[in-house]
């Protein structure tokens, strides 16, 4: 009896710390919540139809990044750019722009260019990023390619992390900032 009492009360301690401790997806969120996003578009393959890219983080209020890393199925990504029209249905366009930053695998580059410039309708809002120069200039860009879609202000510090688009919360918390601001 006393051992069956004695693991229970391990078993119960073990969880009691255990749920104390902060998990590594909570870190890895509050980490980049404390940073700002380092955005070097010159620098970067912009395939919009005018001529240079005039995207200027200082004209919006906010600003969504999407960002897709060598690892992700750039492609596959792609295919869901269309979906973030949705977002002119929620917020106004001065206050809440968006990009998207894909940095595809070397033998997709070639693949990646001609599916943007044939089959997107925001080329206009796509960088490609072909030497990981987003990553490398943002430490705390978190691994976790579900926090790889963040809101930043137009300072570029991070104040939101996740999509809206399919996240009624998300959308929720995009909401009451903006309300708020």
């Amino acid at each position: 009896m006393k051992t069956k009492y004695s693991i229970l009360l391990f078993f119960t301690l073990l969880l009691t710390l255990n749920s104390c401790k902060q998990s590594d997806f909570e870190k890895e969120i509050e980490a980049f919540m404390e940073s700002h996003v380092k955005l070097e578009l010159d620098s970067m393959l912009y395939l919009g139809n005018q001529r240079t890219s005039v995207f200027d983080i200082r004209k919006h209020k906010y600003s969504y990044i999407v960002y897709v890393d060598s690892f992700s199925c750039s492609g596959c990504e792609l295919n869901h750019f269309s979906d973030w029209a949705a977002l002119e249905n929620y917020v106004d366009a001065k206050d809440v722009t968006y990009l998207f930053i894909v940095s595809p695998k070397k033998k997709e580059l070639t693949y990646i260019i001609e599916k943007v410039r044939r089959d997107t309708l925001f080329n206009d809002r796509i960088y490609i990023d072909a030497v990981g120069l987003f990553e490398r200039s943002n430490s705390r860009l978190p691994r976790n390619k579900l926090l790889h879609t963040f809101l930043i202000d137009g300072k570029g510090r991070v104040v939101l992390v996740g999509s809206p688009i399919n996240n009624f919360k998300m959308r929720k918390m995009l909401l009451e900032l903006l309300e708020h601001k």
